[in-house]
């Protein structure tokens, strides 16, 4: 297991691919991640798969140590405008390790993972009967668009994120 740091950077909206894909190329910096989620919608009465960026305008890095010369290469990318964490006289503070957990249970390869909730109706209520990651708190459960809203949190950020929510009724969803 690598002891390596997670930063968050706080980019210009749309240019995150562009900055995982400069800084990956920073000695020292040895993992990129743009979370993608993958949300369900119905059109002309078939489900289809969309992609979205799970929090937009923010990159996670994976710095082997953040020293002030690595910290200055990523500034001089034309779209990043500033790391999480940072105050005017210290380096920007590490992500913990527990809500970067939470992310890698919610992504692969900065894919959605491919797990899914489950839902019934008992006595009038909605019970998952998935479970949801530790350190995620579920805001909303819509069964009628098919997703769990939730936050989570990656040091001083919340972002909401959403996933894929199946009926345990249907034994398959015909997804497009």
């Amino acid at each position: 297991m690598t002891t390596d740091s997670w930063y968050a950077l706080y980019v210009i909206p749309s240019e995150e691919e562009t900055v995982a894909r400069n800084v990956s190329k920073i000695n020292g910096v040895t993992d990129t991640c743009v979370p993608i989620e993958h949300l369900l919608y119905r059109q002309g009465g078939v489900w289809h798969r969309r992609e979205r960026l799970m929090i937009p305008s923010y990159v996670l890095i994976q710095v082997e140590e953040l020293t002030a010369a690595i910290y200055h290469k990523i500034m001089d990318i034309g779209s990043v405008i500033r790391l999480l964490g940072k105050t005017a006289t210290e380096m920007p503070k590490p992500i913990p390790a527990q809500q970067i957990e939470v992310i890698r249970q919610m992504t692969v390869d900065g894919a959605s993972h491919p797990m899914t909730l489950t839902w019934s109706k008992q006595d009038g209520a909605v019970v998952l009967e998935s479970t949801i990651p530790e350190g995620v708190d579920v805001i909303k459960i819509d069964t009628r668009q098919h997703r769990v809203t939730a936050t989570i949190r990656l040091g001083e950020l919340e972002a909401r994120v959403h996933y894929p929510l199946i009926p345990s009724s249907l034994s398959k969803l015909s997804i497009e």
